[in-house]
């Protein structure tokens, strides 16, 4: 189903136009400084990828403003050395309930890599929260059509 954020492409990999889980080549992970709302810049985690684009079959390099929550699910799976993380497949995915301040926008979320051999949990300790956030990464197969979001695993209480 086309989105509307496919009008409007820019720099950097929209969530929503994901056709479902896709499955991704890490090329590299960098930092640069990206212009917040308020004309502020601010150093942000920039992943690029290589992917299938989904109109042409070609490969593509892709942009990703990696957010915290993925990196540290990335961290999970490939260690913290982010130079390290070339080469790997991880499968990514659009997911409604992300949120951005305290909005609820969607983005785009790790739901595992291909190589992962089973579901493992990553708990992520939020500052001025009382409970982790848990999250359940899966193996993923290598098609980008099958794989499932990692989602919070149900908490206790």
């Amino acid at each position: 189903m086309p989105d509307f954020d496919e009008l409007y492409p820019g720099r950097f990999l929209k969530g929503t136009t994901l056709e479902g889980p896709t499955t991704v080549k890490v090329v590299s992970m960098v930092g640069d400084k990206l212009k917040d709302d308020d004309g502020n810049e601010k150093l942000k985690a920039i992943l690029t990828v290589k992917t299938r684009d989904k109109k042409s079959g070609d490969i593509v390099t892709e942009e990703i403003v990696w957010n915290k929550t993925n990196a540290l699910l990335t961290a999970a799976m490939f260690g913290r050395d982010y130079e390290k993380w070339a080469g790997h497949l991880v499968t990514i995915a659009y997911d409604p309930n992300i949120m951005f301040g305290k909005e609820k926008k969607g983005g785009i979320r790790v739901a595992g890599p291909p190589e992962l051999q089973r579901p493992c949990e990553v708990s992520i300790k939020r500052p001025r929260r009382k409970m982790p956030e848990v999250y359940t990464l899966r193996p993923t197969p290598k098609a980008t059509t099958e794989a499932a979001p990692a989602t919070p695993a149900p908490q206790d209480g």
